[in-house]
């Protein structure tokens, strides 16, 4: 078991580095779901541009004969373009460009999701790798008290009842060793997966330090400016106030300038055919539905604003206690308990019941210790996302 402990502490404390940016690198190149949520927004703006262009021209040919008494045949030929008045042009132009930036911005708010997951599995991989390392100390020092405790009985030093505690709480230490170790596997296959695939080869022991700024005006004024996602919202306006640019000038008609050749009998006919539609009925509601489209984005990037604030306001105030928690756990912590109490058992001073309630105590208290900090960093890590985000 020493062997063990002694592999597992040089490995995740002495050879790993410290830092989640290799890893999340890794991660957000080989991302199915990036990638996939890429090509999406590519067909978006490709749509976009579709119908920015002329229509193509038309072009038509008839002949026509006559009966079997004449040789008189008549013929037909024209080519015709129609176009849209020229300003509309230059709007759906507008139309695309925004929707270019909306895309971009959608991007980076969809890619920030899987990096906040990214950060999320990390952390979680951390605290187990703390927790097992916490659990075979624990398995350990229980498995020392049985084969102690086993002699003491041989010796008949010692009840059945006695010994038979001091197994229970091996068996115990032991099994939830072996369920922290699914979980990690569990987390680490959850990491492969947001890889891609591919084996992320993890080499963490520590996270990511990230400080918390103490000033909630500066921190959210920060926020604010860096978040994707209200930066989308403001290009999504832009784009509706271009679609009912455009919208209101659909009222006017659609205009086509045509050549047209006729020969019938022995004379020839040509020349130019201009056309115009009249925009009566189809157009009718195209201005009220884009007006109610672009005052919809307003209103939903106020809400989604005043969300945010609550939202990363809770966090922030969260954050802070935690970290307050946590210093004053440590505080009144003495990480050498364990052996302490050991050395009171072995010297009598305590009783062997005594013994397992204060190391209960002491491993309980360790134990919060190490999910304080998961759910601290956790909610940092949420906090400042948009800010992290810039790294990336």
């Amino acid at each position: 078991m020493i062997k063990y402990i002694c592999i597992f502490i040089l490995n995740t404390f002495l050879c790993y580095p410290q830092s989640y940016k290799p890893f999340i690198n890794q991660i957000l190149e080989n991302n199915m779901e990036i990638k996939i949520y890429s090509e999406y927004l590519n067909g978006v703006s490709l749509d976009t541009k579709i119908n920015n262009f002329l229509p193509d021209p038309q072009i038509s040919y008839s002949y026509m004969a006559n009966n079997d008494i004449s040789n008189l045949n008549k013929q037909e030929f024209s080519i015709s373009q129609s176009f849209e008045f020229p300003y509309s042009y230059i709007i759906k132009s507008d139309i695309a460009s925004f929707q270019d930036s909306v895309n971009k911005y959608k991007f980076y708010e969809f890619k920030k999701a899987i990096l906040l997951k990214s950060f999320e599995k990390l952390s979680e991989y951390i605290f187990n790798q703390k927790y097992i390392a916490q659990l075979i100390e624990v398995a350990l020092n229980y498995e020392n008290i049985v084969k102690a405790m086993q002699t003491k009985f041989d010796k008949a030093e010692i009840g059945l009842t006695d010994l038979n505690k001091v197994k229970v709480n091996y068996a115990t230490a032991k099994y939830k060793l072996d369920n922290a170790r699914i979980t990690l596997n569990n987390i680490v296959y959850d990491i492969n997966k947001l890889n891609g695939g591919i084996n992320s080869n993890l080499e963490l022991s520590n996270y990511d330090e990230l400080p918390l700024k103490d000033n909630w005006d500066t921190l959210i004024q920060s926020l604010v400016e860096a978040d994707h996602n209200i930066q989308a919202f403001n290009n999504q306006i832009e784009l509706e106030d271009k679609k009912l640019a455009l919208a209101k000038i659909s009222y006017l008609p659609t205009l086509s300038v045509a050549y047209h050749y006729e020969k019938d009998l022995d004379l020839d006919f040509s020349g130019i055919q201009l056309g115009m539609s009249i925009p009566l009925f189809e157009n009718k509601s195209k201005v009220p539905k884009a007006e109610n489209e672009l005052s919809l984005i307003k209103l939903q990037k106020q809400n989604y604003l005043n969300e945010y604030i609550f939202r990363k306001k809770k966090l922030f105030e969260k954050a802070t206690l935690l970290k307050k928690i946590i210093e004053a756990q440590k505080q009144y912590i003495d990480t050498n308990q364990s052996n302490i109490n050991k050395k009171s058992l072995d010297s009598a001073y305590i009783s062997l019941t005594q013994y397992f309630y204060d190391n209960t105590l002491y491993y309980d208290a360790q134990n919060s210790i190490l999910e304080s900090e998961l759910e601290y960093y956790k909610t940092l890590y949420e906090l400042n996302i948009e800010i992290i985000m810039n790294e990336y």
